[in-house]
């Protein structure tokens, strides 16, 4: 069967810079070899063009620079070596000029598209407010999770955060003040978790902590310090906001991320109907399919 482009884009993101560089090197240096063997009569350039394309979108700007270099100096051995100079000292110069001034121009075009490519893509997943993971990532991301969960087994904690009286700050300071207490919540909380844990803000003043690989005793300490920093910075701000947790671990997946979500808000909405400011634990198992259960 034949391999689509999407499966072709996969194979070559998943490859290492060095691998893509050498990919890129044996091209060149195959397409030098054709183009010395096939002669003047047959234009190779985009044979050339594609090492460098993949260099350059794959592997960096700078790599491929130096593969527009190689492509260059590889074309005009070829023409070297056929002779093709008119006779003139300065023919070989003048084409190696212009070969890599065209793979440079190639190389710039798309370094500049990938460049644009990914900050489209940052900013399509982050909180354009705070820098945290917006709601759609979020579901992406959290989805990866539960799927790593049903293969392998693994535990894993949602920690729903809201925060309390916080539309007493828009409407006694300004929504400006506002935005910079939220700002500085998602800021704390990344300071204070792993490389490994994702913070998202679910809408206006509300956010999800997802603990990979996280019990419920090791989600609790990480949040309880979350807690205690949140506050102090309150605290230094004269705001007065507290803050309501609702943790559930997950022992067996969820159907589904707006499950985890549901379960995490119930658990968040007791914190709040307890009078607010606190943190509250689950712990979620599914429940046995109906064929198991035996009757009694």
């Amino acid at each position: 069967m034949r391999r689509s482009l999407p499966s072709v884009y996969a194979f070559f993101e998943k490859q290492s810079r060095s691998n893509i560089v050498i990919m890129s090197t044996l091209l060149i240096a195959a397409t030098g070899v054709l183009d010395y063997v096939t002669g003047p009569d047959l234009s190779l350039l985009t044979f050339y063009l594609i090492p460098v394309s993949l260099a350059t979108w794959f592997a960096g700007p700078a790599t491929g620079i130096a593969l527009s270099v190689l492509s260059a100096v590889a074309w005009s051995l070829s023409d070297i070596f056929l002779s093709h100079t008119g006779g003139h000292i300065a023919v070989p110069y003048w084409n190696l000029f212009m070969e890599l001034s065209a793979f440079f121009l190639a190389s710039s075009v798309l370094a500049g598209l990938r460049s644009s490519l990914e900050r489209e893509q940052r900013l399509g997943r982050i909180d354009y407010l705070t820098g945290a993971v917006n709601s759609r990532y979020f579901a992406e991301l959290a989805d990866r999770e539960i799927q790593r969960a049903l293969r392998y087994k693994h535990i894993f904690t949602a920690a729903y955060l809201d925060l309390d009286n916080f539309k007493a700050v828009n409407d006694n300071r300004g929504h400006q003040e506002g935005d910079r207490l939220l700002k500085l919540v998602v800021t704390t909380i990344a300071e204070s978790i792993r490389t490994t844990d994702i913070v998202a803000r679910l809408g206006g003043d509300e956010f999800l902590i997802l603990f990979p690989e996280t019990d419920s005793e090791m989600a609790r300490t990480a949040v309880q310090k979350i807690r205690e920093r949140l506050m102090a910075l309150m605290n230094a701000n004269d705001w007065p906001v507290t803050f309501s947790f609702g943790l559930v671990t997950f022992a067996s997946a969820p159907q589904s991320v707006n499950h985890l979500v549901k379960l995490a808000d119930a658990v968040m909405y007791e914190v709040k109907n307890s009078g607010k400011d606190g943190m509250k634990c689950s712990i979620y198992s599914a429940p046995p399919p109906v064929d198991d259960l035996t009757e009694t």
